[in-house]
């Protein structure tokens, strides 16, 4: 398979544009056509983090299956209503609210139950990590890859460079020091391989891992 990424992918629902860069977004729809083709069952989307790019999925592919969990109670009530206006008959959307912010919460429990919320669905084809505690649900999802990556999948972790910034870690370091090491990871698994993806801003070249 190989990547077409001189388009322009923008996507702005009712003044909200989708945050992923082209580059990203490319790659992400050559490969959903691609997998789709192969798969004898639909599709399924995992996205931690609802958001314009949810509506965009909604539109482009109203024959794959979307579970989305967000942890901000307004905007999961904006991103809702989206929903509710662009979702074909009989198009299978989960959108839940289990709220959480960026930082991590003193509890553990609390991290866990977004880090877990989709597990039901089984493994994933296609998983963003655009939402909460981004770095303990990449994490969670490492530790889990097979519960949650079906074989051939791909997981995505939006806005790399935080990680490498050391922004977003709340009380992270204070708990379990849940820092995923993707590189690492993907070396000690030979099944998988770990690619940066070009993105937006300065540090662009880690925007996506």
């Amino acid at each position: 398979m190989s990547f077409n990424v001189t388009g322009n992918n923008g996507y702005v629902i009712d003044g909200n544009a989708i945050q992923m860069s082209p580059v990203a977004l490319s790659v992400l729809n050559e490969f959903i056509e691609d997998r789709k083709a192969k798969l004898d069952r639909p599709f399924r989307l995992l996205e931690y983090g609802s958001g314009s790019s949810t509506a965009y999925w909604i539109e482009k592919y109203p024959d794959i299956e979307i579970f989305s969990v967000e942890g901000d109670k307004e905007w999961f009530g904006k991103v809702e209503e989206w929903i509710q206006r662009l979702k074909k008959p009989g198009q299978k959307v989960a959108h839940v609210l289990q709220e959480a912010t960026n930082f991590y919460a003193t509890v553990p429990e609390i991290n866990e139950r977004y880090a877990n919320f989709f597990e039901v669905c089984g493994p994933c084809d296609l998983i963003l990590n655009d939402g909460a505690m981004r770095e303990w649900v990449g994490e969670h999802i490492l530790e889990n890859h097979e519960r949650f990556i079906a074989p051939g999948g791909m997981y995505l972790r939006h806005d790399y460079w935080m990680l490498v910034m050391g922004n977003w870690v709340g009380f992270n370091k204070k708990l379990e020091n849940k820092i995923p090491d993707y590189g690492g990871f993907a070396s000690t698994h030979p099944e998988y391989t770990a690619v940066t993806v070009n993105g937006n801003g300065k540090w662009g070249y880690l925007a996506e891992m």
